[in-house]
């Protein structure tokens, strides 16, 4: 199990989101409705950073233009559709003007995801209870979120920002969802709470630190859409060097949360993120004991001495311009549930970084893998051969150190032509190959029908590791859409390539062409490789 891109871009996306600040109280109600026109240009500022821009509007599998999500949308033309509920703000947020914006992609997940229709909702004294109406939606899963512009000056640098903590699905089944509310500055009654103290490293105490409940779903996956988000700021001038700052995560519905701090670092650089040692909670309301928890700690950049950690140094092959680095753990019982993970600053110059994992739990084994991400569509992972142990009562196994990883960076292109009549397959594989038989990359091709009895298609490999290899081509011609020890493997006759590593890209130096009609031409690949 490697780390998901849209584990990753949601990351880049949280750090990016505008201030969330909580406080209680009450009050009247008054009532807003919209005519479900569309708004345009409210996309979310500032949730690109660091190369992991999305293309266009196609993320994670979602439709384009913002008008199809999720596979959940009909015509619905006689169905009335409603979402509806009521805005609850404290006191101190009711005089700021407020929007509440509904999308059919995750902006979490998706970076240019803009909302499908926007409801403003004017402030003043006597309006923390608002309701809201979205008429004719079309039938289709959204999400929504509250906005408030603090000082009513149109400027998101410091606005408030929340979340209703689940997708709301409006299908012909089950066209009208009452009751939506969403809540800043006050906690919903029916939801639970998990708040502390966070101690900070010197090196983060000036910072903005985002803290966030991210949902365990059934099955043990994380999903990024948030429960609940707050953001905690430096100490005034006159407690500067504060270790501790309060957090404080409301309005949770029933289930497993993972408590995720990000560091703000600034606009051109990646958050580093780590995970509270403690997680994940269990909200059950039914429940008082897992109702609020109150009292937490989170070690933000500090260590624990009594509890585990990992560190090492990640290497990449080349200098890159951009990109994410950083390092992720993840426990070998359920292969999904993050154990934690952290970004590394990168420095442009370097190759070499430190890192640190602190702050760990004893775990039975988990699995430690350095990654880096130098674009939304691009991933590359190196995985640690061994799972690790923490166990307190030995000291070799409590703090691992010397964990180290190398990652390729290099993208090797070309052109592939197969001369083969056979037009009853079409999956390949091509691989790069060295003399010992290790694997310097390879990507899944599905090749077209012969042409005048050739098949000719283009191939990306990311990423490709240096050295002398062999382009090899494995065939699926058993027809069972998987690339095994039975299928044919078909080597370039041209002999080796040269990759230089420390590249970012680098093109084949002639097209691959490979004939497995020919005998002798292909073969399985020898034991071992």
């Amino acid at each position: 199990m490697k780390p998901t891109r849209a584990m990753l871009l949601t990351l880049l996306a949280l750090a990016g989101l505008w201030a969330v600040w909580l406080s209680g109280c009450d009050g009247e109600t008054e009532e807003i409705y919209t005519d479900g026109d569309a708004s345009d240009g409210d996309q979310i500022d500032g949730d690109e950073a660091d190369g992991d821009e999305a293309d266009g509007d196609e993320a994670d599998g979602d439709q384009s233009d913002g008008d199809e999500t999720d596979g959940d949308e009909t015509d619905g033309d006689d169905v009335h559709t409603e979402i509806s509920g009521t805005v609850r703000v404290s006191e101190e947020l009711a005089t700021y003007n407020r929007q509440v914006k509904i999308y059919r992609r995750n902006p979490f997940e998706n970076e240019n995801a803009e909302p499908m229709q926007v409801l403003d909702i004017a402030g003043g004294a006597g309006t923390t209870d608002v309701a809201y109406k979205f008429d004719d939606v079309p039938t289709a899963t959204y999400y929504l979120m509250l906005y408030i512009d603090i000082g009513n000056n149109e400027d998101d640098i410091d606005d408030v920002a929340s979340v209703y903590p689940d997708r709301v699905v409006v299908v012909q089944e089950n066209p009208v969802h009452m009751g939506i509310d969403l809540y800043a500055g006050r906690q919903n009654p029916d939801w639970g709470s998990v708040g502390g103290t966070m101690y900070v490293a010197e090196q983060f105490q000036d910072r903005q630190i985002v803290v966030v409940a991210a949902q365990q779903k059934p099955g043990g996956d994380v999903e990024f859409w948030p429960s609940s988000v707050d953001f905690t700021y430096p100490p005034p001038e006159s407690r500067e060097g504060e270790q501790a700052r309060a957090f404080n995560l409301r309005n949770l519905p029933d289930g497993n949360y993972y408590v995720i701090a990000f560091i703000n670092m600034g606009e051109d650089q990646a958050p580093p993120a780590q995970f509270s040692p403690y997680s994940p909670y269990e909200i059950l309301f039914s429940d008082e004991s897992k109702r609020n928890y109150a009292g937490e700690t989170f070690y933000v950049g500090v260590a624990d001495p009594n509890l585990g950690s990992v560190s090492g140094t990640i290497t990449l092959s080349g200098r890159v311009p951009e990109g994410l680095l950083g390092v992720y753990l993840y426990a070998i019982e359920d292969k999904i549930t993050p154990v934690s993970w952290v970004f590394v600053k990168k420095n442009d110059e370097e190759t070499v970084y430190d890192y640190v994992v602190p702050n760990l739990k004893a775990q039975e084994q988990f699995w430690v893998a350095g990654f880096f991400q130098p674009s939304e569509f691009r991933l590359s992972v190196d995985f640690w051969p061994e799972p690790l142990t923490i166990d307190f009562d030995q000291p070799d196994t409590k703090d691992w150190t010397d964990i180290d990883f190398n990652i390729a960076i290099t993208e090797f292109s070309g052109t592939l032509a197969v001369v083969t009549t056979e037009a009853n397959w079409s999956l390949a594989r091509i691989f790069l190959v060295n003399e010992e038989g290790a694997i310097g990359g390879g990507a899944d091709l599905l090749l077209p029908a012969p042409d005048g009895g050739q098949r000719t298609a283009d191939f990306v490999i990311y990423p490709a590791k240096g050295g002398e290899w062999t382009m090899t081509l494995a065939i699926d011609q058993n027809g069972d859409n998987l690339i095994d020890a039975n299928d044919p493997w078909c080597p370039d006759p041209a002999g080796a390539v040269l990759i230089d590593g420390a590249q970012l890209y680098v093109d084949a130096p002639a097209p691959l062409v490979v004939s497995p009609d020919v005998e002798g031409a292909c073969a399985p690949p020898e034991a071992g490789k």
